[in-house]
């Protein structure tokens, strides 16, 4: 049963980018990361991936091309993918920290 149970204490991060690092636990088709963006993050473009997620620590700021969305510790996102919802992010103030569940099956819907 300890397969059931994930801990991100046992996984070390990595760096995924400038001003940004994450913890991944891959099963089978599934995968869920821990993503730590610091100040300064920036994306580099428009992202078109989906993501669902769940903000545990921080502001993160989600600019689409239409308007700008404020996300906060306890705040869930859900974001399809595809060009109408391209997106990038920002961190507002010192750091965001994520929860992302992902199904990497069929071309990686989501990241």
């Amino acid at each position: 049963m300890d397969h059931l149970v994930l801990s991100f204490a046992d996984v070390p991060w990595q760096q995924s980018g400038p001003n940004c690092r994450i913890k991944e636990i891959v099963r089978g088709q599934q995968q869920l990361r821990l993503v730590e963006f610091q100040r300064g993050y920036e994306e580099d473009g428009w992202c078109e991936k989906g993501h669902i997620g769940y903000v545990l620590e921080g502001t993160l700021d989600i600019e689409f091309p239409e308007k700008t969305v404020r996300t906060k510790a306890g705040d869930g996102v859900w974001i399809p993918g595809g060009h109408d919802t391209r997106h990038r992010a920002h961190v507002v103030g010192e750091s965001a920290q994520l929860i992302l569940f992902e199904n990497i099956a069929g071309g990686g819907e989501s990241t």
